[in-house]
């Protein structure tokens, strides 16, 4: 199987993450195109989507539409070649429902991480590993959730919910994905995961802890 291909994408659109999550902590500016509709405050999830490889002491903080399903599907055949073959002939057969290593490498935080491999010294693993982070254009990234969940995929019940049974209307989705964004920076009100995943801002899904 070659991966060179898609490895070619990670080096041109993958940052570090230490520096990423750098940019969290500083203030960005913000401004408002339409009056009613204000900018809102950094939030953050308790809990992420890490992708741990410890052979070669890889970390990738995944985000739903950023390569996430592809750098899965990559890890997983790092970790086992012999175990991703004998279910998949192709990277792109390593879905969610399909995984050929489960949640084998999966993490909810940085803490996990660390119990997990005995890692006692978070400088240590801070300086020995490599941590990474896949970003994307955010229009481009809501698009791509658009398309997936409110256009192809609309008439399921998880689609019809995280698209607000809006039937494919952009205009609607956006206003109440919006309301929905602003209960949840400001009241910390929890909603369902296709809509985090696929629609939440990016610096909203990393975990710092």
């Amino acid at each position: 199987m070659n991966i060179l291909n898609y490895s070619a994408i990670l080096v041109l659109i993958c940052i570090n993450l230490p520096d990423f999550i750098l940019t969290l902590k500083t203030n960005i500016t913000c401004s408002s195109i339409m009056k009613e509709y204000k900018c809102l405050r950094h939030s953050q999830e308790r809990n992420s989507n890490y992708i741990v490889l410890k052979k070669y002491k890889l970390n990738v903080c995944s985000i739903g539409k950023n390569f996430s399903q592809m750098i899965a599907a990559i890890f997983c055949y790092l970790f086992n070649d012999k175990l991703f073959l004998s279910k998949h002939k192709h990277l792109n057969e390593d879905y969610w429902a399909s995984r050929a290593c489960g949640k084998k490498l999966f993490f909810n935080n940085i803490r996990q991480i660390s119990n997990k491999y005995k890692i006692k010294k978070f400088k240590l693993f801070r300086s020995k590993w490599k941590h990474f982070i896949i970003i994307r254009n955010p229009i481009e990234r809501f698009l791509s959730g658009f398309t997936h969940l409110c256009i192809v995929t609309m008439n399921q019940i998880s689609s019809l919910r995280s698209c607000y049974y809006c039937g494919g209307n952009m205009e609607c989705v956006i206003k109440n994905l919006y309301e929905t964004l602003k209960n949840y920076s400001y009241n910390g009100t929890q909603t369902i995961f296709h809509i985090k995943h696929h629609f939440f801002p990016q610096t909203w899904l990393v975990s710092t802890s």
